[in-house]
Order: structure tokens, then C-alpha cells, then sequence
């Protein structure tokens, strides 16, 4: 902790050493009304380079700071109006340089056409979005767009790529307005070259539903548009970068490939981008690969996902070795004034190689505790294509209709060995176990929505919403297991060795589709009703064989072979009532959810029909304080079925050591869910807070009850328990640090946990704490030291 303290205060004595002067002073028109959001720039009179920016508050106010002694040109900029310019000498003992009042007049369409060359607006803020010129921002000739984000004030690229701007997550990335490559923002800017971008631009995107009927229904996607420079608009551009080196300890080279062609017109933009390296780095998101390397790790395993190994699939790929090979090609295409064709394909093949050592120690009760060890060696691999098609089309003024499909195909494998021994408090072994486990997965998952919307009427109209999807998703998995378990292996009385040769086979076929119906009614004054309808059905038709090897024959085992089939729908009739200022919205609203899971365990000749009715109210709120100040909250319920995996009540056995069992009477969890955020990021000094706490609270949680035998064997079955309630709070600020040439980062994590947890049938009510805290200093001068 001293040497955290030390660090902050070097930090905070380095940055006060190097404010020299401040440059403040007042915007105004020629009404002597304030001007928002004007852009000051101060450029060096000796090269125009940028020596301070600053924007605008609401009352015209700005302040440009750690401005050295010298001589400037103070420049003042503000759409519609005439670009001012005024040189400024910045000596004397006074360290505020006050300029009084600075009055702009309105531009003519003379003036509007000059370009002053040298001088560069870095940043600009029309109506609700921030606007960065590319320009004033240093790049090297190789560096991509998010090595650009990076020179950019208000903006954070955190280690996994993801985009923070003015304290939010950016969730989608546009090229020229249009999208690239579905809604993955790491295809963009991993990929395209900084070179080629003439302006940033950050916006809350409204959603297609609010942006059509008018009614803000508080759903907000934080939106990044690369504008491209017009010398990019036409005919072909792109890059290639290449590198290798030599890892002392490493069988093999490290080397790095990467490129992208490019041509973009007023019609049409066609992309191809490539990537291979073995160093650990992606130029694409991997939601998608964690969703199915969990999948193949969970096939061929105990119900309930209890693992046969406990081989975890939750490593992240900057864990161990990974090689990575990626393509795609995106094309967008305005068919007509009114019809627009967006088409993406991206393929790309990921070899993971991971090395772990757990240690462990599990108390059963104040007495009595044991130790276990593992270490595992998993080499895993993943090949997937995503197809993205979507097409919109406006029939006229008041209707239009957009179509989304895609098609996902992947294919993986996985190889893995685990060792694995549980010692008591006597230091004598329990069990050990030696598992070799190998599998092989296949998935295809098409997928479509069609959305039509209507607007009746023609001042304040009533607007109409349907939307229907389908999605369908094909699993196959087959597994290979040699488990070689010995129990009690200290104690040769009482040693019991079992050996299991087995081969898996596993089927889930899914469907699914959702209907939903909204009206939405005016009511006068900003307020609005909507009337909510939705259908949902997902059908699910698994098969499980488990074959015993005896002799290099196939025996099927049918403890372990399951069949079953799940059908779960609902009906849900929801009522909201909205409401609209200038700075804040406010929502209403219940709804009325009448599910029904029905299941047949053909293996068992059982049958579950479950069915249940609910409330589920909802609240919204939004306050815009300020530009980038803003406070909200959203309260949800929920409901959340049992699986058929927790409900059928026959044995799982295999996993030797780790046994599990459904609970053919367990009852439906109510959730409810309550987030508050609060964001404000200062345009003086481009310094962002962000705090967001989340309270969720659940009636009849669903939690795995734990028994534990004299062996140490482990069963496992799913209880209802009465409530579980969790906190979990975020605080971040940053900003830069202009005399340093870098930026600093402070933050703290909190969880807290109230649950009840059951081992050997006592019940232990458990509060479990987290705090962390921390502090990022990043150099802004990449030319300088990396």
C-alpha cells in the first residue's frame, strides 16, 4: 500500500510541476448568448503543432491547460459560424491567461468554403455526437484503427480490445454509417488502417423500434462511425504487415501476418481482411468460440455439467499457446434509394495449447477438510464460418421492413489429460485418478428475423411492431474416455481400483421461434402506452449413448445412455406506460408470463409437465445532466425454469469422483434484477467517471446441494433454497496526463454475496467479499517508448 501511495503522489507532483499556464476565457455569438460546445485550439506559431484543445461548457466557459510559455494562435471554432483566430504570447508571472470574451459571427457561404491549411480541429461536438479528426492525432504508416483510438482523449482500448468512449462499452462499429462485418467492432478496428479514417464519431444509438416510432424506450447502443477520407471512397486500398522473431525457450518461431484490400465507393464498400500469427492475438471477438469450445467440454459429461475431469473450458486465449488464422469479406450495397444489402462472411481456425496446476483445500465442516490436486494438459481446437445477411427495405414513408439471417457452422476437437488426487487432513491419500479424455463436435446454427413496422395516422400516429424469429441449432459430439480411479490407495484394506474404457456419443437438436406484437398509442404531452405481446417457444430432442469398450466391443451402457425431449413456451401480455422530456424518460410497466416446460426421459419412462404463472414488473429511468453527464436506472424480473437435466432424478455415474442427480421436484426461480449507472465525463480536461452498481435477488434459487463420502466422492444434486441475494459495485476514473505525454486510470471492484450452501446435508448461510483496486499508467507517446 506505501507503494501505491508513493506512485499517486510522484504522479500527482509530476503533473503539478508541469502545469505551466492556463488559457480561459468565454464564447459567445453577437447576441452575447454562449456558444456550447465550441472547439478552442492552441497550435505553436513556430511548426502549428497542437499544444492544448479544450471544448466549450454550456455557459461558453472553456479552459486550455499545461500550456508551456511561448507563442500561439488561439483558433475558435463553432458550426455556422466564422472561424476565429488570435495570436497569443503566454510569458508573465500570471498563470491564467485570461482572454475575456471571444464573440463569433455568423458565417457566410464564402467563408464557409475557406480551409485553413495547417491547422487542425482535433475535436467537435455536433448535437449528440463527438466528432474526432483522425488528423490531429499521430500515427505510424503500419498502425490500425485501434492504435488511433488510442492517441484519442476520452478513449480507452483496454487489453482485449474492447472500446471505452466518455465511460461506455462500445457495442457496434459502422464504416461510412454502414455496418462491417455484423456486430463485432473488433473486426474494424483490429483490421482497417489507420491512414485510411478522416473522422471518429461516438453516439448513443437509439434502437431501430425508438428510432422509427419516436418513443424513446431507453435502450441506448454506444455507436462508433469511422468516417473515411474521400481519397478512400474510391478505387482500392489496404496493407500488409509482417513480423517474426525468436522466443529464447520456444520450439518455434513467433511470426505475425496481417492485411486487408479494401474499395469503397458511393454505392457499394467491399472488404477482404486476413490474419495469422501464433502470438496470441485475434482480430475478431471470441464470444462466439467460448459459447462452443464450453459446449464440446461439456458434451459426453455428467448431467448438470459436472464434468467427468473437471476440465475447465473457461481459459482465456491469452492462456497458454495460441495460433490463429482468420479471413472475411464484407460487402454492403444501396440496391435502390430504398433498399440496402449487407453481406459478411468470416472464417477462422484457433489451436490452443494449455498447461495448469490447481491446488485446492475444501472444508467440509470445522473439523474436517481435505486437500486435492490437479494438473492438466488440453490442446483444443476450433474452426468456425458465420454467414451475415440483412436487408432493409422502406415500402414508403410510413412502413418498412428489414430482414436478418445468418448461418454459424463450426467443428472442433479437444485432447486432454488430467491428474488428480484428493489428500485428507492426515496427508494420506484419498483417491487419485488419471484421465485421458478426447472429443470431436460439429454445429450448425441457422437463424433468420423478419421485422415489419407501421406508423397510423399521420401528427402524433400510433405505430404497430411485429417481429418474428427462428433459430435452429444441430449439435453432434463424440468422446472417447480412459479414467483409471483408485480409491483409498493409502489403505491397501480397503484400495478399490476402477478402470472406464468408454465411448460417447451425443445429439441435441434445438429449435426455437418468438413472435412479438407491440402497439404503441399516444397519449399527449410526451406520454405513451404500449400494449406488448410475445410467443416464444424452444424445443429441444437429445440423445446420449455411453458405450462401455470390453475387448475392443462396443457394450452399451444404459445407466448412463439418456433419451429425452423438452418443450418450453410461454405466453407474455405486457402494458407499459412511458414518459418523455427534453433531459429525462421515464417507463411503467408489468407483464403477465404463463409458461410450460414439458419433458419425456424415454430411458426412464418418466414424464415432467410444469407450469407457472407470474408478475413481472419493470421500471426505467434516464437523466441527462449534461452533455456526458447522465444517471440511470432499470429494475427487471424474471423467471427461470428448471432444466430437464436438474429435474431427472436418475444417477449420474459418469464421473466416478463427481456423481450427480436431478431433483424431479424443484420450482421455478423468481429473479429480480436492479442496475444504477452514473457517468460524467468532463470535456475540459477529457477526464471520465463511471459507476454502475447491480443488485440481484432471487426467491427459490436453484443451487447445487454437495455430499461428500468417507471416500471423498462427490454427489451432487440441484435444491430450491429460500433467497440469494448478490451486490456488485464498479468506480473508474481517468484522464490524461498532457505534461507526461500519458494517461492514468484509477479503479475498484466490490461483489458481496449472501447464499446458502448445503455439504453432507448442513446447511452453512455463506457471505462472501471481494474488493480490488487498482491503477493503470499508460504512455500516450507510442513513438517514444513502447
Amino acid at each position: 500500500m506505501k507503494i501505491l501511495y508513493s506512485i499517486i503522489l510522484t504522479i500527482v507532483s509530476l503533473t503539478l510541476f508541469g502545469q505551466s499556464y492556463s488559457i480561459e476565457g468565454y464564447i459567445t455569438d453577437q447576441q452575447a448568448e454562449p456558444l456550447p460546445s465550441a472547439t478552442v485550439v492552441v497550435l505553436s506559431q513556430i511548426d502549428s503543432t497542437m499544444a492544448g484543445f479544450a471544448l466549450s461548457t454550456n455557459d461558453g466557459r472553456f479552459i486550455v491547460r499545461n500550456i508551456e510559455k511561448g507563442d500561439y494562435l488561439l483558433q475558435v471554432s463553432y458550426l455556422g459560424y466564422e472561424q476565429y483566430s488570435e495570436q497569443k504570447s503566454v510569458t508573465g508571472a500570471n498563470k491564467k491567461v485570461d482572454v475575456k470574451n471571444i464573440q463569433l459571427s455568423l458565417a457566410s457561404n464564402q467563408i464557409e468554403e475557406i480551409v485553413v491549411k495547417g491547422e487542425t480541429i482535433p475535436i467537435e461536438v455536433k448535437k449528440d455526437t463527438i466528432v474526432y479528426n483522425a488528423n490531429a492525432f499521430k500515427t505510424q504508416p503500419n498502425d490500425v484503427v485501434e492504435d488511433l483510438l488510442r492517441q484519442m482523449p476520452g478513449i480507452e482500448v483496454e487489453e482485449d480490445g474492447t472500446i471505452v468512449a466518455q465511460g461506455e462499452e462500445v457495442q457496434k462499429v459502422t464504416v461510412d454509417g454502414k455496418e462491417f462485418f455484423g456486430n463485432d467492432p473488433s473486426i474494424a478496428t483490429k483490421n482497417l488502417p489507420a491512414k485510411a479514417i478522416d473522422k471518429v464519431e461516438f453516439f448513443d444509438q437509439k434502437s431501430d423500434r425508438a428510432e422509427f416510432t419516436g418513443v424513446d424506450d431507453g435502450e441506448r447502443t454506444k455507436t462508433m462511425n469511422l468516417e473515411l477520407k474521400e481519397d478512400y471512397k474510391k478505387g482500392f486500398f489496404g496493407n500488409v504487415e509482417v513480423g517474426a522473431g525468436y522466443e529464447h525457450g520456444a520450439e518455434e518461431t513467433r511470426f505475425k501476418l496481417r492485411g486487408n484490400i479494401n474499395r469503397f465507393s458511393k454505392k457499394s464498400q467491399l472488404s477482404i481482411i486476413g490474419n495469422l500469427n501464433n502470438i496470441n492475438e485475434q482480430g475478431f471477438s471470441t464470444k462466439d468460440y467460448y459459447s462452443f469450445m464450453s459446449s464440446i467440454g461439456g458434451w459426453g459429461r455428467g448431467g448438470g455439467g459436472q464434468g467427468k475431469s473437471g476440465i475447465s473450458m473457461n481459459q482465456g486465449l491469452s492462456d497458454g499457446y495460441v495460433d490463429t488464422g482468420a479471413s472475411g469479406i464484407n460487402f454492403n450495397y444501396d440496391l435502390t434509394p430504398k433498399t440496402e444489402i449487407s453481406l459478411s462472411y468470416f472464417v477462422n481456425d484457433i489451436t490452443s495449447n494449455i498447461s495448469s496446476q490447481t491446488n485446492r483445500e475444501t472444508f467440509i465442516n470445522e473439523s474436517r477438510s481435505f486437500f486435492s490436486d490437479n494438473e492438466l494438459a488440453q490442446i483444443s481446437e476450433n474452426r468456425s464460418h458465420t454467414i451475415n445477411l440483412r436487408i432493409e427495405q422502406e415500402i414508403d414513408s410510413t412502413q418498412d421492413i428489414r430482414l436478418k439471417s445468418s448461418l454459424n457452422i463450426n467443428d472442433g476437437n479437444i485432447n486432454s489429460k488430467e491428474l488428480s488426487a484428493t489428500i485428507n487432513k492426515e496427508g494420506s491419500l484419498a483417491n487419485t485418478g488419471n484421465t485421458i479424455y478426447q472429443s470431436n463436435a460439429d454445429q450448425i446454427t441457422p437463424s433468420g428475423s423478419l421485422l415489419y413496422r407501421k406508423r397510423l395516422g399521420s401528427n402524433v400516429p400510433w405505430v404497430v411492431t411485429l417481429e418474428g424469429t427462428l433459430n435452429q441449432t444441430d449439435n453432434n459430439a463424440n468422446g472417447n474416455l480412459n479414467s483409471d480411479n483408485d480409491f483409498a490407495p493409502s489403505d491397501p484394506s480397503m484400495d478399490i481400483r476402477q478402470i472406464l474404457l468408454q465411448r460417447q456419443l451425443e445429439s441435441d437438436d434445438e429449435n426455437s421461434y418468438r413472435v412479438d406484437a407491440t402497439l404503441t398509442q399516444p397519449l399527449g404531452s410526451g406520454q405513451y402506452l404500449d400494449y406488448n405481446y410475445r410467443r416464444s417457444n424452444t424445443s429441444n430432442d437429445i440423445v446420449t449413448d455411453v458405450y462401455d469398450i470390453d475387448n475392443n466391443m462396443d457394450v452399451l451402457n444404459t445407466m448412463l445412455s439418456t433419451r429425452y425431449t423438452r418443450d418450453y413456451s410461454y405466453n407474455r401480455y405486457g402494458l407499459a406506460w412511458q414518459k418523455e422530456g427534453d433531459k429525462s424518460s421515464l417507463s411503467l410497466g408489468t407483464y403477465l408470463q404463463q409458461s410450460q416446460l414439458d419433458g419425456e426421459l424415454s430411458d426412464i419412462n418418466s414424464v415432467i409437465d410444469n407450469s407457472n404463472l407470474a408478475i413481472l414488473p419493470t421500471a426505467r429511468f434516464r437523466y441527462e445532466i449534461d452533455r456526458g453527464h447522465n444517471f440511470s436506472f432499470r429494475y427487471r424480473t424474471s423467471v427461470n425454469q428448471p432444466t430437464i437435466e436438474q429435474l431427472r432424478p436418475v444417477l449420474d455415474l459418469t464421473d466416478p469422483l463427481n456423481l450427480y442427480q436431478g431433483n424431479p421436484d424443484l420450482e421455478v426461480e423468481y429473479k429480480h434484477n436492479l442496475r444504477m449507472n452514473y457517468i460524467k465525463w468532463d470535456q475540459f480536461n477529457f477526464s471520465s467517471l463511471f459507476a454502475f452498481i447491480t443488485i440481484n435477488y432471487s426467491r427459490n434459487n436453484i443451487i447445487n446441494q454437495t455430499s461428500i463420502d468417507e471416500n471423498f466422492v462427490q454427489t451432487t444434486s440441484p435444491i430450491n433454497v429460500s433467497d440469494d441475494l448478490s451486490i456488485r459495485t464498479n468506480l473508474s476514473y481517468s484522464r490524461p496526463l498532457r505534461s507526461l505525454g500519458a494517461k492514468i486510470k484509477l479503479f475498484t471492484n466490490s461483489t458481496y454475496q449472501n447464499s446458502i450452501q448445503f455439504i453432507n446435508t448442513a446447511k452453512n448461510d455463506v457471505n462472501r467479499y471481494n474488493t480490488s483496486v487498482g491503477f493503470t499508467l499508460e504512455n500516450r507517446n507510442k513513438d517514444n517508448f513502447s
